[in-house]
């Protein structure tokens, strides 16, 4: 079991009924958080790492200021304060997906392991300019050693479900594909220390209402999916997971109520 502890690292402000069409026409805060995991035997490790000042810089100049216009972006603590106000060094950091919201603070590890989805690399890799914008991809966030230092999820072993098996400490976690929003997403599956599991599921959703309501985001923010039917798929998917296993908790990156 593992002691996960959620935390936020800034935010984007956008229409709230954009995450949940059954929402209100009211700007709201989506929260950018990051999961740093303690697992048994020790060393600690990262669900993504949230927005850093890295993001504004790479968002200088065009074509990204686009991007900050449409979504404006406001930084909070950083991961790295984060981690050194608790004298933690993460030895690995799992990428769910290639959006700034999500790596804005890979450049402050230089030392960890870089986990993610070989799947989810190459829909962004050497995308640049107006090529990376479409893609909500910052290259200048990635690591000049970045292939040097990356694991591949699809190279690690996989379980009954589909799930690839990633050992942290004592303990093994699992990486579970959550195609849609991107090519290649990954949550991360573990069990809490003294509680239930946990599923950490990125932009697999955005607000968790919609696990019980069955409300969808706007029409317009669903064309930012790449590929919508397999997003409902995969919500579909985390309802009936939830609906076998009701002390599940799913925590999406934008309401983990940090």
């Amino acid at each position: 079991m593992a002691r996960i502890e959620i935390l936020t690292a800034g935010h984007c402000t956008n229409l709230e009924v954009m995450a949940h069409r059954a929402s209100p026409w009211r700007p709201a805060a989506f929260a950018a958080a990051f999961a740093l995991i303690r697992p048994q035997g020790g060393g600690a490790l990262l669900f993504d790492c949230g927005y850093s000042r890295h993001v504004m810089a790479a968002m200088a100049g065009f074509p990204f200021q686009l991007y900050r216009r449409l979504l404006p972006i406001t930084l909070g603590r950083d991961a790295a304060a984060q981690m050194a106000e608790r004298k933690e060094t993460p030895t690995t950091i799992v990428i769910s997906h290639f959006h700034p919201d999500h790596i804005g603070g890979l450049p402050d590890f230089p030392q960890a392991r870089l986990v993610c989805s070989r799947q989810a690399w190459e829909w962004v890799r050497g995308r640049r300019g107006l090529a990376g914008l479409r893609r909500g991809f910052l290259a200048d966030l990635i690591p000049a050693d970045f292939t040097d230092r990356v694991t591949f999820a699809e190279d690690l072993p996989q379980d009954g479900q589909g799930h690839f098996r990633l050992e942290a400490g004592d303990e093994t976690l699992s990486l579970v594909p959550l195609p849609g929003h991107v090519p290649g997403q990954l949550g991360l599956l573990a069990r809490r220390d003294g509680g239930p599991r946990v599923l950490l599921a990125a932009d697999a959703l955005w607000r968790r209402t919609s696990l019980e309501d069955g409300v969808l985001p706007h029409p317009l923010a669903m064309l930012v999916h790449h590929d919508r039917t397999a997003y409902l798929a995969t919500l579909d998917r985390l309802r009936a997971w939830k609906q076998a296993e009701p002390d599940l908790e799913i925590i999406p990156t934008h309401d983990a109520g940090a």
